[in-house]
């Protein structure tokens, strides 16, 4: 845990220190003040969370820039999850130029220039994320960078873990620290899904991926079908459907392409039984999961098992 606090600095010195304490904490940035030319009172403390750094961020008015220069001085690549407490921002990131009112949240990414104005003394939590640890939860989805993440539905149960995360303090055990660091990034896929997804408006090549990011998550539930899924994501049947038109595979073709190549990967490492197998993939009924399988690969489940185990086999011996 780190803490910088220019208060105790003589006010000529406060605002250069802030400038200095904000690369080391967080990526480069270039603050600018705002009609106080002497006094620069903020404070900044900072706890690791496994791959995440968390920050707590108080400051006189200012705007931020992480502008061209800033992006290319940025050694790794990150995403900010910024949460507002005190204050009002102005965030600008591509098309985005928004608002961020108290209690909302937005994301920003460190590889593309950002922006931010802040219209009076303010303070926010702000979570220092990898990209992986992000983009393993939203591939497919379009991320609204620089929106502001509202108060409801699934923002709002990130927005309650951000708070608990950081209320936890500096000293968390690094098993607790990696699974809460996995969790956080669940919750803010979930409040970026659920922002990004308006079906009025997402064109089909975004809800394909949503949908098939869906089916990969629920391959072993017997019950997936255009009926349920559609439900899942508020649209009818025939939106669904036209997600896929002009597409190799319909929606059903997917599915099936989806668990077939599923169950011949659990199979060719051994996992489980042929039954366990099956119902992995969606397929209670041995017998329905062995016809299936057969259409697909040309082969039963067991004969492609032990297939795939003599040509191991054979590759260990040469």
């Amino acid at each position: 845990m780190a803490v910088w606090d220019t208060s105790t600095l003589p006010e000529a010195d406060q605002f250069e220190y802030y400038q200095q304490v904000i690369c080391r904490a967080f990526v480069p940035l270039l603050p600018i003040p705002v009609g106080r030319p002497e006094g620069f009172a903020s404070r900044i403390q900072t706890r690791a969370l496994g791959a995440l750094n968390r920050a707590s961020v108080g400051s006189p008015i200012q705007a931020t820039h992480h502008g061209s220069s800033e992006v290319s001085a940025t050694a790794e690549p990150y995403y900010f999850v910024n949460l507002q407490l005190q204050g009002r921002c102005r965030a600008k990131q591509g098309a985005a130029d928004s608002v961020v009112e108290p209690g909302q949240f937005t994301v920003l990414d460190t590889t593309r220039p950002f922006y931010l104005d802040f219209d009076r003394d303010w303070r926010m939590l702000s979570f220092r994320v990898p990209h992986e640890h992000l983009d393993e939860h939203i591939r497919g989805v379009g991320i609204p960078l620089g929106a502001p993440i509202g108060r409801s539905g699934a923002a709002a149960a990130a927005i309650a873990l951000i708070r608990a995360l950081w209320s936890m303090g500096g000293e968390v055990p690094v098993r607790a620290s990696e699974e809460l660091a996995l969790s956080f990034s669940s919750a803010v896929a979930a409040a970026l899904t659920e922002r990004s997804f308006d079906a009025a408006e997402l064109q089909p090549v975004g809800m394909r991926a949503l949908i098939v990011r869906y089916l990969g998550r629920h391959l072993s539930d017997p019950a997936l079908s255009v009926d349920s899924v559609s439900r899942v994501f508020g649209v009818s049947p025939r939106t669904l459907h036209s997600a896929f038109e002009g597409e190799r595979e319909t929606f059903a073709a997917a599915l099936r392409s989806m668990r077939m190549r599923r169950a011949a990967e659990l199979l060719a490492d051994g996992r489980g039984s042929v039954t366990a197998v099956g119902e992995a993939v969606g397929y209670p009924d041995p017998s329905s999961f062995g016809r299936a399988f057969r259409r697909f690969h040309g082969a039963s489940p067991r004969e492609f098992r032990a297939l795939r185990e003599l040509q191991s086999s054979r590759a260990r011996m040469a």
